[in-house]
């Protein structure tokens, strides 16, 4: 499996302030092998996949998950992804949670490219989480269109913004989560402890400390 990167960090969304085995997820990253991956992140309670679309690498993440599973049936995944791709072999396994981000136009992606109905289904069955970045009305009305289309209940909605949040962005996101019954989330992680990671100061002298 590609990947660009591993650390050891706190969960920022929906499932805040957990301590997880981060992976970050390329086909540009540096190839590592499944097994001595698993054995690494088996030792936390939540281990959290993400990257510019975890799923472009299936057949790996498939045979990943099904390691660290095996070495530990009480681990916790996260799966974070835009839901144009279905995964593979997983759907049964419980421990996954899924965190599909649908892309908006907001997102300068054609709507053919960043929306795929079968896939969208797919992760709804398996009731993941589904997270809509609202900035304003013309988001907010294409997020209830894609809702309607695609038949996800409220409990599976969370209105985001994962930028860096102004007060009157954040009032108008509870003001749209408040009208329409709707979750809503930020990153916690990216406004509050985004410098807790591999390559910060911080986690070097924790390691350095308890290496001595």
């Amino acid at each position: 499996m590609k990947i660009k990167e591993t650390f050891m960090s706190f969960t920022g969304i929906i499932n805040v302030g957990i301590y997880a085995y981060f992976i970050n997820i390329d086909d540009d990253g540096i190839e590592i092998d499944n097994t001595k991956l698993a054995k690494d992140a088996m030792h936390f309670n939540r281990v959290v996949l993400y990257g510019k679309e975890v799923f472009e690498q299936k057949e790996d993440i498939a045979k990943f998950i099904k390691k660290l599973v095996k070495l530990n049936r009480d681990i916790k995944i996260e799966i974070h992804t835009k839901g144009t791709i279905k995964p593979i072999q997983i759907g049964s396994i419980e421990n996954i949670e899924y965190f599909v981000n649908l892309q908006l136009k907001n997102s300068n992606i054609p709507y053919e490219k960043r929306i795929r109905e079968g896939s969208v289904n797919w992760f709804n069955e398996m009731k993941a989480n589904f997270l809509f970045n609202i900035n304003n009305d013309d988001d907010m009305d294409e997020a209830n269109m894609l809702i309607r289309n695609n038949l996800i209940s409220k409990n599976q909605i969370f209105l985001a913004l994962f930028d860096e949040v102004a007060s009157n962005q954040l009032d108008l996101l509870i003001k749209y989560a408040n009208f329409y019954k709707y979750n809503f989330v930020i990153d916690y992680k990216k406004m509050f402890w985004s410098n807790i990671g591999k390559h910060n100061n911080i986690e070097v002298k924790v390691n350095e400390r308890y290496t001595k």
